[in-house]
């Protein structure tokens, strides 16, 4: 029979309900195990860094790991909170190993039983069992490692995703109604692109959809004749209106002044 000094110590279970707003920078003195069961929202970090998630994530977060969280769409969650002092697998990271789209049925019952422990049992046998139990669950979580997206890979996949994102408001823009289609095709959420594209491209995703089409609008306008009409088409504008109203804007210039002036002295 194990040894009590070689368990973790499990001190409760609970459900956890989260509205929509955001929650700063705070730390936990213990191990939390959390999944979600339904809303979606981002983990953020001090270093910029978001993670973002949804219903069916799990992540367990190391004792005194610095984290905020916004919720996007009201967020239920299983929370269980150890000790793992007895496991000696504690690391000392900010970012929580994560599993997404988590679906081991058996380890979702184990966590649904001791959320049912909403209170520490005072029970010398019980406490024992809850102890044998969250450290079987724990060892099952920490080995799982082929599901186990580790926060390196994931931000490949995100730095990926953002680069394709430029791409896409470099080359379709003239057919974008939305910037919020470029989400859907990168199967991401909104806000959650809208957030990193910001961050590491130091321009909205707006701001860099004007600004492509703007600089587009000024080749144009430089080196054809085409009307006013057909430049606003061609560079995604909805009419021409638009289209004069925000090259001023971006410019100082008219469209009409600056094709004077880029066509009779040279300049784009």
């Amino acid at each position: 029979m194990p040894s009590a000094n070689n368990l973790a110590q499990f001190i409760n279970g609970y459900h956890r309900h989260l509205t929509m707003k955001k929650y700063g920078f705070h730390r936990h003195s213990c191990m939390e195990i959390v999944y979600i069961t339904s809303g979606s929202g981002n983990i953020f970090f001090k270093n910029g860094e978001v993670i973002e998630f949804h219903a069916n994530d799990l992540f367990i977060y190391w004792p005194n790991s610095v984290h905020g969280v916004e919720i996007y769409r009201q967020s239920e969650e299983l929370v269980i909170r150890v000790d793992p002092i007895g496991l000696h697998t504690a690391g000392d990271s900010d970012y929580p190993i994560i599993f997404h789209d988590f679906d081991d049925d058996f380890l979702y019952s184990e966590i649904l039983k001791l959320c049912e422990h909403s209170i520490e049992n005072k029970n010398m046998t019980q406490k024992f069992i809850n102890n044998l139990r969250v450290t079987a669950l724990l060892l099952e979580l920490l080995h799982i490692e082929p599901e186990v997206k580790e926060v390196d890979d994931q931000l490949l996949n995100l730095n990926a995703k953002l680069e394709r994102a430029k791409y896409i408001l470099e080359n379709d823009f003239s057919q974008i109604q939305s910037v919020a289609e470029v989400a859907d095709m990168l199967g991401l959420s909104y806000e959650y692109l809208r957030h990193k594209f910001r961050s590491k491209f130091s321009l909205s995703m707006k701001q860099y959809l004007m600004k492509v089409r703007i600089d587009h609008a000024k080749f144009l306008l430089a080196n054809n004749k085409k009307t006013l009409g057909v430049i606003a088409e061609e560079c995604g504008f909805d009419n021409e209106r638009y289209f004069c109203t925000r090259f001023r804007k971006e410019t100082g210039l008219t469209p009409g002044v600056y094709r004077k002036r880029s066509q009779g002295f040279g300049f784009i």
